[in-house]
């Protein structure tokens, strides 16, 4: 399947208002380091209760010494992936 790759005055007829732009983390970065790091999006999760400091996750943080929340899922997923192998217990690789 070939994807194909359209003209702006393309995208803005078949938008028909409905815009919205993603942009991703690089972009982030480039507007403002300090703001947009792992480690400050980190800390601000800490600091409006999203992460629980010491919680589970946050100890996933902590003992993979990272910030990176990309890393932290690959973590979890790789995890899961394992414990599969090793155990017959779903409910404990959902809880990944």
């Amino acid at each position: 399947m070939e994807n194909k790759l359209f003209e702006y005055d393309e995208v803005l007829k078949q938008t028909d208002e409905k815009r919205h732009l993603l942009l991703g983390n690089g972009f982030s970065m480039a507007y403002d380091k300090n703001r947009f790091s792992f480690t400050s999006l980190l800390q601000s999760a800490i600091d409006n209760g999203i992460i629980e400091e010491n919680s589970n996750i946050h100890k996933i943080f902590k003992n993979n010494n990272t910030s990176d929340f990309e890393e932290v899922v690959k973590i979890l997923e790789n995890t899961s992936k394992i414990l599969k192998i090793y155990t017959q217990d779903e409910r404990l690789c959902e809880q990944l």
